[in-house]
């Protein structure tokens, strides 16, 4: 099956390539058929949509949201239409599911944002947040076990390194800063941990009211669904103030409450680290 369209096939001439991204008219059932076979044979999952004009859509992995999101924009699909998402499970069987193009949009970042921009802006920006966050706290604990404890140190560069590998990564770094565990440094991990999660939220809430403020600004030139419906009034309070508020709370907390403690205790563990 080949055409030398990899994306269009006439009425007049049944040609048909499988390929990342799909088209066929109306009325050729059997040949969509085929062709969903074919690509079951090609890779673990793809989605299908129709097109208000009768056109299929097949797209993998790759390209899903660039297609759709430029088919959503133009009218061709919206938002009660019905997707076939075809995913293969781990026994090799394949299994169906059929949801609304918006409930699928929503779990995608590059389709949400065609029907909620700000509040898409708002939670990437709170990803960033986290991820500098995150990583504030890392290379922190890092200086400070390097002078006290450089052990600890290296499990947890470790840990921070092979998080980056594809795939695995993220299964394999809990293990690896397990570890700690294992050699009898359970308080440093716990501390660590604990620190983690403080500068997540830290970093977490104001990303996101940075986010949410940038998509509230750029909101009429982002490009919407036209039959998006409008956020309202509120997606500001829940974009920008009450993320504000919140960090502005927790920081207060960390400032006056959990910083002066964990100074103490350092310091008393430590003599000579922090000044007194």
């Amino acid at each position: 099956m080949s055409s030398p369209n990899p994306d269009a096939t006439s009425y007049g001439q049944i040609n048909y390539t499988i390929s990342e991204t799909a088209q066929r008219p109306a009325g050729h059932a059997c040949l969509v058929d085929a062709s969903l076979e074919a690509f079951k044979n090609l890779c673990e999952w793809f989605v299908v949509a129709t097109t208000s004009d009768g056109q299929r859509r097949i797209c993998t992995k790759k390209n899903f949201q660039r297609v759709l999101l430029v088919d959503i924009l133009a009218g061709l699909l919206r938002a009660e239409d019905e997707l076939q998402v075809h995913s293969k499970r781990k026994d090799g069987r394949w299994v169906e599911s059929f949801p609304s193009l918006r409930g699928f949009a929503l779990q995608h970042r590059k389709l949400r944002v065609a029907y909620e921009p700000v509040w898409t802006h708002a939670a990437t920006g709170a990803r960033w947040g986290v991820v500098a966050g995150v990583s504030v706290a890392i290379l922190n604990a890092m200086i400070f076990y390097s002078m006290t404890d450089p052990w600890v140190a290296v499990c947890l560069g470790a840990s921070a390194l092979v998080a980056f590998v594809p795939r695995f990564g993220s299964r394999i770094a809990p293990f690896v800063f397990g570890s700690l565990g294992l050699m009898g440094k359970v308080a440093p991990a716990f501390g660590i941990l604990t620190a983690i999660i403080i500068f997540a939220i830290l970093g977490g809430l104001p990303g996101m009211t940075i986010g949410g403020a940038i998509g509230w600004v750029r909101e009429e030139k982002l490009p919407r669904a036209p039959d998006a419906p409008a956020e309202g009034g509120f997606v500001a309070v829940k974009a920008l103030v009450l993320p504000l508020v919140g960090w502005l709370l927790a920081w207060s907390v960390f400032a006056l409450v959990v910083y002066p403690w964990a100074a103490r205790i350092v310091g008393s563990s430590s003599p000579g680290l922090l000044p007194k």
